[in-house]
């Protein structure tokens, strides 16, 4: 169960950067790309959070 979490994440994660990696090589920004680093940002300050709370 938890490998197969970790895997999905895993994916995803390379999916968001392939994303990323192709609109810089293309020097262009989409819609997908600000969404994919809001996301990132908000998973780090939740993660942030989370550890000061312990």
């Amino acid at each position: 169960m938890l490998q197969r979490i970790i895997k999905n994440k895993l994916e995803e994660e390379t999916h968001n950067i392939e994303i990323m990696e192709k609109e810089l090589k293309e020097d262009v920004k989409s819609p997908e790309t600000d969404w994919i680093m809001q996301k990132n940002a908000m998973e780090q300050y939740v993660e942030k959070i989370e550890k000061q709370i312990r």
